[in-house]
């Protein structure tokens, strides 16, 4: 199995649109909400690595 070196991610959240597109409420809070979960995530992976060494 291939061992990724780097992972990617790319949240976007729009809440504002034009040409009579309805606006959001919770498309922007979402994104950053996933790149919080996202970014806790690696956190807690490098942690466990380190304590396993």
């Amino acid at each position: 199995m291939t061992k990724f070196t780097q992972n990617l991610a790319i949240a976007i959240g729009i809440n504002q649109y034009q040409n009579g597109i309805a606006s959001l409420n919770t498309a922007k809070p979402n994104s950053e909400d996933l790149f919080e979960a996202l970014q806790d995530g690696v956190r807690n992976r490098k942690g466990r690595r380190k304590k396993q060494t």
